[in-house]
């Protein structure tokens, strides 16, 4: 899963508790998660990837980066669930449940 995130967002802040939900409970049959922060304090994005026990790879895109544009991102939280077998998305803006629900179909 790519996905795009910041601490400030309280929206993304609530799919965190699911994110690590579901990231303890598929990560070993092949579930992966891949956060790019657009946080502009570093600071405060180290403290939340370590108080909310987000134990996949953590980014911060660099100030003044072009990442959201390149991957069409207009509001966060947004994400991508990606076969990386195939490099085809699976499925975008998975929120709450429903990410456990398609994690469930695709490895269960």
């Amino acid at each position: 899963m790519l996905e795009f995130w910041a601490t400030w967002c309280m929206p993304c802040m609530g799919e965190v508790p699911y994110m690590v939900d579901a990231y303890n409970e598929y990560k070993g049959k092949g579930f992966e998660v891949f956060s790019v922060s657009i946080d502009e304090d570093a600071a405060s994005w180290v403290s939340v990837v370590k108080e909310k026990g987000m134990r996949w790879v953590n980014v911060r895109a660099a100030e003044g980066s072009d990442v959201c544009d390149k991957y069409g991102i207009y509001g966060i939280p947004a994400n991508f669930l990606i076969d990386c077998a195939t490099g085809e998305i699976v499925a975008v803006g998975l929120r709450g449940e429903a990410l456990k629900n398609k994690l469930k179909e695709l490895f269960d």
